[in-house]
């Protein structure tokens, strides 16, 4: 028969352990993120030219939720279930203020490019 001493420290313990992934997945992902404060001047010095019909881009910013994952054509693949540690580097904000990827579009033709060098902070 258990004491009843140590159910009180069960109850303390058991959350901490349970945030002990989130903790580690969450530091991991901040190493593998780099980001700048954004310079909108020199976004749209940047001028792109549409890939497909060589059009003028309209730069902006991206916000790729659980993060770019990238896969290659005849790999079996990511999928639904695919872990935001499969996502490429300096793709996913975990910041309260969400940082973004610098970004083009073409409204002629609805292509997208996406920088994933680093993430800016817009402030």
């Amino acid at each position: 028969m258990e004491s009843t001493e140590t159910f009180p420290w069960l109850l303390l313990v058991s959350p901490l352990l349970a945030l002990l992934p989130i903790y580690f997945l969450l530091r991991y992902i901040g190493r593998k993120t780099q980001t700048e404060d954004y310079d909108k001047r020199a976004h749209r010095r940047e001028a792109l030219n549409c890939p497909r019909c060589q059009q003028p881009m309209q730069p902006g910013l991206a916000m790729l939720g659980r993060g770019l994952i990238w896969r290659e054509p005849d790999a079996v693949g990511a999928g639904t279930f695919a872990m935001i540690t499969q996502a490429l580097p300096n793709t996913i904000s975990m910041n309260i203020r969400p940082a973004y990827n610098r970004a083009w579009r073409c409204q002629h033709c609805s292509t997208a490019v996406i920088d994933y060098t680093k993430m800016v902070k817009v402030s």
